[in-house]
Order: structure tokens, then sequence, then C-alpha cells
């Protein structure tokens, strides 16, 4: 199956995302083929969208604790243009796993400019 995908890939010009969820989740949702309860949709338990932050809120806080020093939480805004503007500061990135390698090259650029700063990247 996985060759066959492959193939797809090369012949189509296209790029397949491969996705991992847990096991109960699949139970949850119903494609196991034991639990036929729920049947929801899958896109309902594979959360893309969702930084880390949105999914355990406290997780600032805990993060936050552990780093001296100031350091702030990057926003979306601050991806492209925040960061850029504040050389003192340390950033925690957390986006969500859709845009995760998109926000990745926003850090290398940042931290070409400002090498001197600490940048924490956590990815759900």
């Amino acid at each position: 199956m996985v060759l066959e995908l492959r193939k797809l890939e090369m012949e189509g010009a296209l790029k397949i995302h491969y996705v991992w969820f847990s096991g109960k989740r699949i139970i949850w949702q119903g494609t196991d083929g034991l639990s036929r309860v729920a049947g929801d949709k899958c896109l309902k338990y594979i959360q893309l969208n969702e930084t880390a932050l949105e999914r355990e809120p406290e997780l600032e806080a805990t993060l936050l604790s552990w780093l001296p020093g100031e350091w702030r939480v990057a926003t979306k805004e601050d991806w492209f243009h925040g960061a850029f503007n504040a050389p003192d500061v340390g950033w925690i990135w957390m986006p969500p796993q859709d845009l995760a390698r998109a926000v990745l090259e926003q850090l290398c650029e940042i931290k070409d400019k400002h090498f001197c700063r600490g940048h924490n990247f956590v990815k759900n």
C-alpha cells in the first residue's frame, strides 16, 4: 500500500500527508471494526488546526515557570511581525500542526536576524 501511494505521488505530481492518531481515537470514532457505536467523522478526532495551548491551556504557565528571564508566547501576528521587532525577548512558538512548517521557516529567519535570543518550539 505504501508503494502504491508513493507511485501515486510521483505520477500525479502531488504530495500525500500522512496523519497518525491514537488507537483510542480510532475506537471513539468507530473505524476499528469492533466498536460501531460512535461512527463520527474522522476529522473531528484529528485536530490539525489547534495549537498546543488550545488543547492544554495550562501549558503556558508551566512553560513560563520553567524558563528564566522574559519570555512571550508567539501569537499568529508575532510569527510574521512581533517576533522580528522584539530582540530582547525569548519566544515560545506553538503553531498548529497544519502551519508548523511555515512557522518553523519564520523562526529560522528570525533566528538568523536575532541570533542571541532564545526560542522554544512546541509542536503538539
